[in-house]
């Protein structure tokens, strides 16, 4: 029996997905390499339990189109590399990965794709998953070929679920995006519509801490945390001049109601006065929610974990050196990432509610948490595939609710 060339396993492997191959006699007396009839096995297993997924939550896409969103999410799940090439790699199916690119290709330039549709899916997902209300982290990260993405992301245990996003050239616009403003309340307002009537909180950083949009949060009604910068002028009971003159001391945390923000359009707000060592520099946090300002310094630490999401994405899925021509084809890619993001999330912590909230044993390290949420999720799809009954778990309240 003649032994397989590099070639010939690479291309035997990856266009069965996790099928199998063998040799029998041609008629003309050669050894030849053949497919064996597909029975099952994990990769037809995660197929149907990803299909079931898409099928409940993604019911604004049609039908193709979650089709072929469930082929390049198993493709995504199993190369773990964002690119046409990767995905078609991934993907379980006995055509050559020549026609797999390009399946890949056409959800990409499948101008039919909705946007909207697919943040919808994904609310409604984590909203069936978890029944707490949502913390939604808004942030800018760059993209290659001097191009910017914005996401908004639900926060979930130290990491971030992808829910929307937009990409435009760093210094283009078009007549649907005049400005980087007008895509921040674009996006924001997609999000309210998403979510509806689910109760949800915006956190967001200096960049965001415009007066006008505190003033269109406040008239949408969509509750929010944005930290502010030390050199906006406000007015408070017994003072007026520059956030960063406020009387502070190391340690403190204290709430400001009815501040006047900024000097020309003096938006009403709350404000909250956070500085906790070793911090070099104490956080102003504008606000509407109520409560405490304990309540919405924990609320604004979980910012973070956007940067946590940002970064596995660009590292652990290759997002940052993702190139496609256009911004829109992005866009769609990045809805199979945004899948398999959530479906890692899920796996990790359904595995974590199972066991007592202990990690299985993926790495050598012995006391505290081995890997991220997401990194344990993908390590264990990798390992072990996607667990019995995936599309049906749901989630135990946490301990700590700050909504």
């Amino acid at each position: 029996m003649p032994r397989l060339t590099r070639t010939q396993f690479v291309s035997g492997v990856w266009s069965v997905g996790y099928g199998e191959w063998w040799y029998k006699e041609t008629p003309s007396g050669m050894m030849g390499l053949f497919k064996k009839p597909f029975t099952g096995g994990p990769g037809m297993h995660r197929r149907r339990q990803i299909a079931r997924i898409i099928g409940r939550h993604f019911t604004l896409l049609r039908k193709s189109q979650r089709t072929t969103l469930c082929a390049l999410a198993v493709g995504l799940s199993v190369s773990r590399r964002l690119g046409l090439a990767s995905i078609a790699r991934g993907m379980l199916s006995a055509t050559s990965v020549r026609h797999r690119i390009k399946r890949v290709w056409r959800f990409a330039s499948n101008e039919g794709i909705c946007l909207q549709a697919a943040t919808v899916g994904m609310v409604n997902w984590l909203t069936w998953v978890s029944k707490e209300p949502l913390v939604v982290a808004l942030d800018w990260t760059d993209l290659p070929e001097e191009r910017r993405m914005l996401m908004a992301a639900a926060t979930v245990c130290g990491r971030a679920v992808p829910l929307a996003w937009t990409v435009m050239h760093r210094s283009r616009f078009t007549p649907r995006r005049r400005s980087q403003n007008e895509a921040e309340e674009q996006l924001i307002l997609r999000l309210k519509e998403a979510i509806g009537d689910w109760p949800w909180v915006l956190v967001a950083d200096r960049g965001f801490a415009r007066a006008d949009l505190f003033a269109k949060l406040q008239r949408w009604g969509i509750r929010y945390v944005i930290r502010a910068a030390s050199n906006v002028w406000v007015r408070t009971k017994g003072f007026s001049g520059r956030l960063g003159n406020v009387a502070r001391h190391a340690g403190m945390a204290r709430l400001y109601r009815d501040v006047r923000y900024q000097k020309t359009r003096q938006v009403r707000v709350n404000l909250v006065l956070v500085h906790r060592e070793p911090a070099p520099e104490p956080w102003y946090l504008v606000t509407n929610v109520e409560g405490t300002a304990r309540r919405v310094e924990k609320l604004y630490r979980r910012r973070m974990w956007i940067e946590e999401c940002l970064r596995d994405a660009k590292s652990g899925m290759g997002l940052g050196k993702l190139w496609l021509a256009r911004v829109e084809r992005i866009e769609r890619l990045l809805i199979v990432m945004a899948v398999v993001m959530m479906l890692a999330v899920v796996v990790a912590l359904s595995w974590r509610a199972e066991h007592g909230g202990k990690d299985p044993q993926l790495s050598t390290k012995r006391r505290g948490g081995s890997l991220s949420i997401f990194r344990l999720g993908m390590e264990w799809i990798r390992q072990h595939g996607l667990p019995p009954g995936i599309a049906q778990v749901r989630l135990p309240p946490t301990p700590e609710n700050v909504l």
